[in-house]
């Protein structure tokens, strides 16, 4: 019997009832900013830290609306009855809603948190949809993803760089981490099974199997550490569902254990060769073990302050040869050892560890955040004062929002993200941020970044103002993106190749009955595409190769 059909019978014997608790995909940013924002308006939980997601607002905040609906104050009466019920309310069935999601870039790929959606010249989509289903304790989310890109080549690394250069590219770059300029050189489909859990859940607690996509930390551009860049992985999970209230204060966390995959697509122009050696290393595709851990605190004594700490480690699976491996988290931190310039070779893992706060203020509307990570996790205080940041990268954020009216408001939001090294970062023995001459896919997933979207030693400034009514809302954003500084120093530590884009876009987002719309324009200006300069002699400051390229987004969502 199909899925299909099967469905089909279950709708057909099941009464009518409601669903409480289910989660909203980290790949519906607009649901979760109304329950972010409607948290900074004190009108939900404000024990809920938001760094630990995907949320469950029915769960966390106790409410019993369809959590697709939260711009209705009264309870949807659908002409097409979304959830049924069965054994006596013991079993719930919900259909969740039925997505597409389009984007066209006109001549280089741009942007970040997209998930299934791969970085492609042309239209790509992403249709998904789903049903969730509830049984006791029991929950299982169905919501699988079908992306098709077109995946037009264009120009990546300049043909015309000499063989030196292209060497030093892969040294620094393709030979240490899975991040394809291109996916191939056809159109590109997969179906994933996307946004789907297998979960059991008691009181504030959950265990289970998911792929869904997890964002830990606070930022809302970037997040150091798990983000919505790459697809979901296969995961094991024990985490919260709901704050865990003690004398001391709220706690949320999770624990996960997961397998990562290679991408499977070697970097265009591999065969190159230097004095007829290859200059690409074919790497270990094999799957990857990925363990990790978050865990936040808000302390009862400080009202609206969340502090928290992450940690992964991800190794070859052939590489697991002892306990410890398996969950290398709960390990204590090593210390550096003196005279030994490599730091995880010993267990031939690639980790990270972030500390971030976020101090909610909801008398001002308003919020502060903070992340700040280090690319491997042993530490020696004694060289804090000489060589303390050269792992270091950090998100630093503050929104505020101005109430117009009881139901629109207008929100500023400024993000920093910086991954890039410091200046003296060359003579330091650390790598930069994602990148690992161990595990050599580096910090991905499927040819993506699992941690910040804008990459290795980059640098991010944004600037977000916002109209919103509900879930309706026009904004604009403003941002000034610096790619990769540390591969541009290490190939030509030349300051004046700096490839940086500047992008403005404009957002808009409507709900009408049961459909919800959003399109997003956005003009960016690539300078100095990769690193390159128009050299001419004897003068000094020269232009470089400027890229214009139109970015489209479009989607459209039918809530049952």
């Amino acid at each position: 019997m199909t899925f299909r059909v099967l469905l089909v019978l279950v709708f057909s014997i099941l009464p009518v009832c409601l669903l409480r608790a289910q989660p909203i995909p980290v790949s519906s940013p607009e649901l979760e900013d109304y329950y972010r924002r409607a948290q900074l308006k004190g009108e939900l939980d404000s024990a809920v830290s938001f760094m630990v997601r995907p949320l469950l607002p029915g769960a966390a905040f106790s409410l019993s609306a369809n959590p697709f609906y939260p711009d209705s104050s009264q309870q949807k009466k659908l002409r097409i009855n979304d959830t049924r019920a069965f054994d006596s309310g013991n079993g719930l069935l919900r259909i969740l809603p039925f997505e597409v999601r389009l984007q066209n870039q006109t001549k280089v790929p741009y942007g970040w948190n997209d998930g299934a959606m791969i970085p492609a010249k042309g239209l790509q989509s992403v249709i998904t949809w789903g049903v969730h289903l509830n049984y006791k304790a029991l929950s299982l989310t169905l919501k699988p993803e079908l992306v098709t890109a077109k995946n037009k080549l264009y120009e990546g690394f300049p043909t015309e760089y000499p063989d030196e250069d292209w060497a030093l590219f892969f040294n620094y770059y393709h030979n240490v981490i899975d991040l394809p300029e291109q996916f191939g050189t056809s159109a590109y489909q997969r179906l994933l099974p996307g946004q789907s859990s297998l979960r059991v859940n008691v009181d504030n607690f959950s265990l289970g199997l998911s792929t869904e996509n997890l964002w830990w930390g606070p930022g809302m551009r970037n997040s150091l550490i798990m983000s919505n860049t790459a697809p979901g992985f296969f995961h094991i999970t024990l985490n919260t569902i709901k704050p865990v209230k003690t004398v001391a204060g709220s706690f949320e966390g999770q624990f996960i254990a997961g397998r990562l995959a290679d991408s499977k697509f070697a970097p265009i122009d591999s065969a190159r060769t230097l004095y007829e050696v290859p200059i690409y290393r074919p790497r270990n595709t094999e799957w990857r073990y990925l363990s990790g851990m978050v865990l936040t605190w808000q302390p009862r004594w400080v009202k609206g302050l969340f502090i928290g700490y992450a940690r992964t480690s991800q190794a070859y699976h052939s590489d697991l040869d002892h306990p410890a491996d398996y969950l290398p988290f709960l390990l204590p931190v090593k210390r550096f050892k003196p005279g030994k310039f490599t730091f995880e070779d010993d267990r031939k893992s690639d980790q990270y560890a972030s500390f971030f706060m976020r101090w909610l203020f909801p008398r001002a509307n308003g919020e502060f955040y903070l992340e700040y990570g280090m690319n491997n996790h042993y530490a020696d205080m004694s060289r804090l004062d000489v060589a303390g940041g050269h792992s270091r990268a950090y998100v630093l954020g503050i929104r505020k929002l101005f109430p117009l009216t009881p139901v629109d408001d207008l929100s500023v939001n400024a993000e920093v993200t910086q991954l890039m090294g410091p200046g003296d970062y060359i003579s330091k023995p650390g790598e930069s941020w994602y990148v690992n001459s161990v595990v050599r896919q580096g910090y991905t997933h499927m040819g993506q970044l699992l941690g910040a979207g804008t990459g290795p030693a980059s640098s991010l400034q944004s600037l977000d103002l916002a109209w919103h009514r509900k879930l309706n809302f026009v904004g604009l954003r403003a941002e000034r993106y610096l790619h990769n500084d540390d591969l541009m120093y290490y190939i030509y530590y030349d300051a004046r190749r700096s490839w940086v884009d500047i992008s403005y876009s404009l957002r808009l987002g409507l709900t009408r009955g049961h459909f919800a719309f959003t399109g997003e324009l956005q003009r960016n200006k690539s300078l100095n595409y990769f690193f390159f300069l128009k050299e001419q002699p004897g003068v000094f400051w020269v232009p470089g190769r400027d890229v214009v390229n139109l970015t489209t987004k479009f989607s459209v969502s039918y809530r049952f």
